[in-house]
């Protein structure tokens, strides 16, 4: 991969389960695992109209250069967005260059 297409900044955070205020379990981006250069794509966006108001559920992916330490239940922060890793990182073409992580935008 030419590193010229990886122009973003992101930020691979581990996962953290918080208690809320009623005890229930949140889950949330916790210990920082590696800052990587990214490239960013966005693949779906939508709105929804529920309990009287709009929610947004954004779609991207960002390809980085390959690793192994990156988990389906992991954050992805780009700026002060907040992602959720969705699914397993995909090795596209299986030459172990590159990884794709869909992630899905946290309101």
């Amino acid at each position: 991969m030419r590193a010229g297409r990886l122009n973003t900044r992101i930020t691979v955070k581990q996962a953290s389960g918080a208690q809320d205020q009623y005890g229930s379990i949140k889950s949330g981006p916790g210990a920082d695992v590696a800052t990587l250069w990214a490239a960013k794509k966005h693949i779906s966006g939508k709105e929804k109209w529920a309990s009287e108001h709009v929610a947004n559920n954004s779609t991207v992916s960002f390809r980085v250069r390959y690793r192994t330490d990156i988990e389906p239940d992991m954050w992805v922060i780009h700026g002060s967005d907040q992602y959720q890793i969705k699914g397993h990182p995909i090795d596209p073409d299986g030459r172990r260059r590159d990884l794709i992580i869909t992630c899905g935008l946290v309101d």
